[in-house]
């Protein structure tokens, strides 16, 4: 047997393979036992039941990071019979004498979720693709502490750490033990930690936000049922229903999504709101207010966001506005959808927005609070209703923020000068960005959305996409100035994942019912990661902005040119993170002359040339004594 470091391996066709009786500090099995492939992987990469090693497998663990960061990579196994993952156990990570508790490393195996077919479209796909469907795709996290591995599967385990804030910086080194009823398996862990810190949520400059339910419905199709209710069977405002949004909040923190999305109306009505005969509206705020200081209370909420306003109800006028209503059997306080152009909508926004406006401000959050109109405004019509419905509630709260998802252009646009915060989608910014762009120089906030669209090569979150579209996402926001992102769907788990056509279009989490919280997904974790490198690159851009920028665009230049490689990502972060701690980058030079020398072998992703006017109109890059593989080269 051939041996590596401080554990046994040998070479096979499923991969790396551990031998029995070679642990380091674990139990060996019996001889006649299994035999056992043990592998790492970097959270970039999917594993598939049937995985063997990537190229960027590993024997160890290991990690970049900034303070107050969260950083994962994965320990992979796989038997020649059944097995059962018992648990793991994490030792402190040390470098000298300071240390990052075992408290800090937490795990999750990964889990997965058949796809009938891949995402598509219409008829346009997607690419690249992880795999081809029908199929069973790694995107859950399962929160369960054991779990059972057929012979000849490949199991992930999803290994996390947390670096806090008063972290020192170094390079933390520890142990991570996967305890199984065929053995122990123990394979090593480390934690380059930067000298930079990431704000938290609730102070960071990037603003997520993921549409929820479990407040209620935000749609105005009341068919679709109380999430919560449907899934958990927890009646609005018990003990019950209150301890999971406690777990959910807990969770948006964790995760960055620092936006809070409540249906106002429907909270209005749960507290008591009403209307009399003679159309006066009666407003209670004490249901608005308990759920709202409950997220709060957790410390993740920067923003506030106020549903839903008008639209229309399909692909065809009217509009739409939803208001306070009056069931017409019982009296009961309903919602109710009267069409915008009429007196009880007129009579509605003199009332609920100076209401509102009043109640926002005696709380203290008129700074944190945005509001909505519509949804996708697509047509003429569509624009001259969104203008008519801004003027009209302007007129009650002048500067009440404004921000709405557009697709369609010329109307997203033309909309654009009139919002406070430019929510494109990914594929009309990408292909017309010069309004927005215009715009966010005179500093007006501009942030990323996208949905169903935009397929083929585009970035996005689909479950059959990799791992790193939600990461390198981030990416492309910041080189683009945007300050936020924007999906619909957070846990819209009614979207049957059979019924939708892009997969995972419809949720970034699921219910975990038997734990009265959710259970998380790789793309959530692509999504946190992403956000935490934009607040990197965003401290690296408050005194480097040229140096921040190109980073990121070196990463990803569009939406649809990125690279796919890894291994230059992880490269590329690395770089980010010691610019952003205060790093002399040698790796970065600039010569006046035609030549520069690294002196030393080095590895050169690529060549990024600032090209004068003056300059030749063209260039050839070559290289000397080496063998180094080829980068991407851009001129600017």
């Amino acid at each position: 047997m051939a041996r590596r470091g401080i554990l046994g391996w040998v070479a096979s066709g499923a991969g790396l393979v551990l031998a029995a009786g070679v642990l380091a500090g674990g139990t060996a099995p019996a001889a006649a036992d299994a035999r056992a492939s043990v592998w790492t992987e970097s959270s970039y990469a999917s594993v598939f039941k049937d995985s063997g090693p990537s190229a960027d497998a590993g024997r160890e663990i290991r990690l970049d990071t900034a303070k107050n960061d969260y950083e994962a990579g994965q320990v992979v196994l796989r038997m020649d019979r059944a097995f059962s993952i018992d648990g793991l156990s994490f030792s402190d990570l040390r470098a000298g004498g300071r240390t990052i508790a075992a408290s800090n490393v937490s795990y999750n195996y990964v889990g997965y979720e058949y796809l009938n077919h891949s995402s598509v479209f219409g008829t346009q796909e997607v690419y690249p693709l992880t795999r081809s469907g029908p199929g069973d795709f790694p995107d859950r996290l399962l929160n369960d502490h054991r779990i059972s591995v057929p012979a000849n599967t490949t199991q992930s385990v999803w290994v996390r750490v947390y670096v806090p804030a008063t972290a020192a910086a170094g390079i933390y080194r520890g142990r991570v033990t996967v305890r199984t009823n065929r053995g122990d398996y123990s394979v090593p862990i480390s934690a380059d930690v930067r000298n930079v810190t990431i704000p938290s949520s609730q102070q960071g400059d990037f603003t997520n936000v993921l549409w929820q339910l479990f407040t209620g419905n935000i749609s105005y199709d009341e068919g679709a049922g109380d999430t919560v209710q449907l899934y958990y069977k927890f009646a609005r405002y018990s003990d019950q229903w209150w301890h999971l949004i406690d777990n959910v909040a807990e969770v948006m923190k964790r995760y960055r999504t620092n936006e809070l999305s409540v249906p106002v109306v429907r909270l209005l009505i749960d507290g008591g709101s009403k209307v009399d005969a003679s159309g006066d509206y009666s407003f209670n705020w004490s249901r608005f207010d308990q759920v709202v200081e409950r997220f709060m209370q957790h410390g993740g909420v920067k923003r506030l966001q106020g549903f839903w306003q008008s639209g229309r109800h399909g692909p065809n006028p009217p509009w739409y506005t939803e208001v306070i209503g009056k069931d017409p059997a019982t009296g009961a306080a309903v919602r109710s959808f009267p069409e915008t152009d009429s007196a009880v909508t007129d009579r509605w926004v003199a009332q609920y927005i100076p209401a509102l406006k009043a109640h926002i401000q005696a709380k203290g959050w008129a700074s944190i609070f945005q509001m909505q109109i519509t949804d996708e405004p697509q047509s003429a019509d569509d624009e001259a209703h969104w203008k008519a419905m801004n003027t009209k509630i302007r007129a009650q709260w002048p500067d009440v923020r404004i921000g709405d998802a557009t697709f369609d252009e010329p109307v997203a646009s033309h909309l654009a000068p009139l919002e406070d915060v430019m929510i494109p989608e990914e594929l009309n910014y990408d292909n017309s960005p010069q309004v927005y762009d215009a715009l966010r120089a005179k500093g007006k906030e501009l942030w990323l959305y996208n949905c169903v669209i935009p397929v083929g090569d585009y970035l996005n979150r689909f479950i059959d996409q990799p791992e790193w579209d939600q990461r390198l996402t981030m990416d492309y926001a910041y080189s683009k100035g945007m300050t936020g992102y924007l999906h619909w769907a957070m846990n819209n788990w009614q979207y049957d994942i059979d019924s939708q056509s892009t997969k995972g279009d419809g949720f970034i989490v699921r219910p975990d019912v038997a734990n009265d919280t959710v259970e998380v997904s790789p793309r959530y974790e692509s999504l946190r990661d992403g956000i935490e490198d934009w607040e990197v690159l965003n401290i690296l851009g408050k005194t480097q902005p040229g140096l921040a920028k190109d980073l990121a665009a070196s990463l990803a230049q569009s939406s649809r040119q990125y690279t796919f490689d890894t291994g230059y990502m992880q490269r590329v972060r690395a770089l980010i993170l010691d610019a952003a701690g205060g790093k002399p980058l040698t790796g970065l030079v600039s010569a006046p002359g035609p030549q520069v020398d690294l002196h030393r072998q080095a590895q050169v992703d690529g060549v990024l040339l600032h090209w004068g006017s003056a300059d030749g109109k063209t260039y050839r890059a070559s290289r000397s004594r080496t063998t180094a593989r080829n980068g991407p080269t851009r001129r600017r």
